[in-house]
Order: structure tokens, then sequence, then C-alpha cells
């Protein structure tokens, strides 16, 4: 829901001076009545995720509470967020979360240069904080978990030496 709620946000150069969508090259950006109507119907579905967010944060939030207070039924109904991880990081849901969200919204830099950053940027902290907090309830999960984000930080390390058409001391740092 995310990616397809960006879309009318990435506009692509044209030799012609005109940006167009990404998606749909024959819409004209920023002054076209369709790309209007495209960006209030993304602003509204980004409503959506934006609203599961805040949900998820703030059921993260009253977790301890709810538990102190005895109250069976949220766990019942937030459980999805809590269950995987250890008690004392019921929190480390919010990563993902925000990580995803991270994700999606790199697609609208229209640098790749950029949208390899921010990714490489993401899993590096995300690495971090795995490492500092160990949330999953089984250590193997914890391990396989920093191996394989740094297997995606390496092809990503990789892959930023294939971009063209970009200053090469970009994406020489953004690799390092």
């Amino acid at each position: 829901v995310l990616l397809a709620a960006v879309a009318p946000f990435q506009c692509l150069s044209n030799p012609n001076g005109l940006e167009t969508m990404r998606l749909y090259p024959s819409v004209i950006c920023w002054d076209s009545s369709e790309h209007k109507a495209l960006l209030t119907i993304g602003g509204i579905a980004l409503l959506f995720p934006i609203s599961y967010l805040a949900l998820c944060t703030w059921a993260i939030r009253e977790f301890p509470r709810q538990m102190r207070l005895g109250h069976a039924q949220f766990v019942k109904m937030f459980g999805f967020l809590f269950i995987r991880y250890r008690p004392k990081q019921y929190w480390y849901s919010l990563v993902h979360l925000f990580r995803s969200v991270v994700f999606s919204l790199t697609t609208v830099a229209p640098n790749p240069v950029l949208q390899i950053l921010c990714i490489h940027t993401c899993l590096l902290g995300q690495i971090v904080l795995l490492g500092i907090s160990m949330p999953w309830r089984v250590k193997m999960a914890n391990q396989l978990d920093i191996v394989t984000m740094g297997g995606m930080m390496s092809m990503l390390c990789f892959a930023a030496f294939f971009v063209e058409g970009y200053d090469i001391k970009i994406v020489a740092y953004a690799a390092a």
C-alpha cells in the first residue's frame, strides 16, 4: 500500500525539461490535472499505513501498563507485535515496522546512490540495535538475523559499484 501511495511522488526528469511519473510516463508531474488527482489519492492512501503505524506505536507504548492491569484482551488483540520477542524487548517490532517504511520510502529518492545509502544506513542501525538488545526469544534467531542483514549490506555495497551515471566518489562513499 505504501509503494502505491508514494508512486505519484516519484517523478523523473526528461530531456525536454518536463518531469513525468516513473510508473506512468504519459502523466506530467506537478502541472497536469491527472497528476494532481493522483497526488490527492496518494495522500489519502498514505493515511492507512500511517494510521497502522501510529496504532502499533500506541499499542507498544501501552503494553507495559496493560500487562500491569492484567488486560488479557489487549494482549490478545496486539499479541502479534510482542510474541516473537523476549519480554524486555517487546518494543522491537517497531524497528521492523519503521525499517519497512524506510525501505518503501527510499524509492521516492530519484538518485539510486541515495537509495542505497538510506537502506545501508537503516540496516546498519538495525544490526547495531540487534547486537545490543538481542530481542529474539531464540539465540540462534538473533545470530541468523545479524548474518542475514550483514549479507544484505554486502550486496548493497556491491550493487553501488554498478550504478551508472553518477559521481564515482558518491558511489564509493555509499559502498564504504
